[in-house]
């Protein structure tokens, strides 16, 4: 296995935080393909994706997302 450096780790962080954000943005379309999602709404999706997220490497934040 590769080992990422700090730039590299904070670089694909930053990433899968845009994507979470777009996750999100697109919710309406992600709860159609996904069927026990349905029940979920973005809020409450934004909000666990948060808690997940929050200990990632680097800075960025989606600001999609909550910060709390």
């Amino acid at each position: 296995m590769q080992n990422l450096t700090r730039e590299q780790k904070a670089a694909l962080a930053q990433a899968l935080l845009a994507k979470a954000g777009d996750l999100i943005e697109f919710w309406a379309e992600t709860i159609e393909e996904e069927k026990v999602l349905r029940d979920v709404d973005s809020d409450a999706a934004a909000q666990q994706l948060s808690v997940w997220l929050r200990r990632l490497p680097g800075r960025a934040w989606d600001m999609r997302l909550p910060l709390d």
